[in-house]
């Protein structure tokens, strides 16, 4: 759990001998529970002094006298105490979002003065989805399905995904007589460019203009599951791993040998240079300039973790050793050790280009508690007024 202070003040009224008697202490501060739903808004605290535990020592921890202490929280939760999750995995209704009315909403102050010159000031880096549901209900089974899924979500209360028709791949229509979309691919969408280091990347799709001089990025946070697709350096590969709740990819080691047996490990000739030696074979599939992560040496200098640059220098022609570099306070020589790991580095290479292709979902929220229906003819239903709206991701706090 991390909190961000935003303010604090201490009241004293009064000291004795180097003692400050403080009668009140306030802090706020901003902060979340591990779940990430807990939010404290105002911590408060009353002390009514703080002294020696006996004359002429030195203050000792536990010293101050709390009188008082209480929280201001927010938390979202049901009736019956149950947390409310974020996002339901669950899709409107297709046949009513087929026909509903999209809009892509900023939120921009502009003041303009005498001379009409203006001054812009943009409040989102990111617009809101908006959609405009009621044109989608044309047939009473079409109404009744808005009823019971309005009902599910308890209206506003609970978030689901929507699939917006207009816009829900990784690839925009070029073509001037297009009727959709062009196919997704794993070269769809540039979403980052390797240093060999970093491993985790998030889903965007970009918005450029016809020149190509200004572009604006969406964050992609709900992806389709069974669509993703991810290309490193023109080549699509599947080592890698998503989470379908953030968007964000995570790649994985393509080559590991685990549970080696008979192992050796020796400084070798250069600078922070080592040699590990095994059966013929044992490191075919390496080659110069991979970084590696080790595991399950004896001893703890000889294991490494992920941030560690461990590179490749050579691999021997029948894969029966490799030299590579490690940090000065890495390595100790053992040998005849079992169970040893060897794993490449899953970060993709420097200046490596990373793309991807997806369908995704837009996360929205009724924004309204209250549904208006009419049966307008005979066996046709009717909503008025039933709009959506795209909801922002949670805050992540470094915990």
């Amino acid at each position: 759990m991390s909190l961000r202070i935003t303010g604090i003040s201490v009241e004293v009224t009064g000291m004795s001998g180097p003692t400050l008697i403080a009668t009140q202490s306030s802090a706020q501060f901003l902060g979340v529970s591990n779940n990430h739903r807990r939010r404290i808004t105002q911590l408060y605290a009353h002390i009514m002094g703080k002294y020696p535990l006996n004359t002429g020592e030195e203050e000792a921890d536990g010293a101050n006298r709390f009188t008082q202490v209480y929280a201001n929280v927010m938390i979202p939760f049901t009736p019956n105490f149950e947390w409310i999750d974020m996002v339901i995995d669950e899709v409107f209704p297709f046949d009513i979002s087929y026909n509903s009315i999209g809009a892509t909403r900023f939120q921009t102050d502009v003041v303009r003065v005498d001379s009409g010159h203006d001054q812009r000031s943009s409040r989102w880096d990111q617009p809101l989805m908006e959609y405009d549901i009621a044109y989608g209900v044309r047939t009473m089974e079409q109404l009744q399905g808005l009823v019971a899924f309005f009902r599910s979500m308890h209206g506003r209360r609970d978030a689901f995904l929507y699939h917006d028709h207009v816009d829900h791949t990784s690839t925009l229509a070029t073509e001037e007589e297009a009727r959709r979309p062009p196919d997704i691919s794993h070269l769809d969408q540039v979403i980052g460019v390797g240093d060999h280091s970093k491993f985790k990347f998030q889903l965007i799709k970009r918005y450029p203009t016809p020149s190509g001089n200004k572009e604006q990025i969406r964050p992609i946070y709900r992806p389709q599951p069974g669509t993703v697709m991810i290309g490193v350096g023109g080549l699509q590969t599947a080592s890698w791993e998503i989470d379908y709740a953030t968007g964000v990819i995570t790649f994985v080691p393509n080559w590991q040998k685990v549970n080696l047996q008979n192992m050796r490990l020796e400084p070798a000739d250069g600078a922070n240079q080592w040699r590990m030696l095994g059966a013929t074979g044992t490191f075919t599939g390496l080659v110069t300039g991979d970084k590696i992560i080790t595991r399950n040496w004896l001893n703890p200098l000889n294991n490494s973790n992920e941030a560690m640059n461990l590179v490749v220098a050579s691999v021997a022609g029948d894969g029966s050793q490799i030299t590579y570099t490690g940090p000065a306070n890495y390595g100790e020589l053992e040998s005849n050790r079992n169970g040893v790991g060897v794993y490449r580095h899953p970060a993709p290479k420097p200046n490596v280009v990373i793309t991807a292709g997806y369908h995704f979902y837009v996360p929205v929220s009724f924004d309204t508690d209250r549904l208006p229906v009419a049966l307008e003819e005979y066996g046709v239903g009717g909503a008025a007024d039933v709009k959506l709206i795209e909801i922002r991701p949670s805050e992540v706090f470094d915990e």
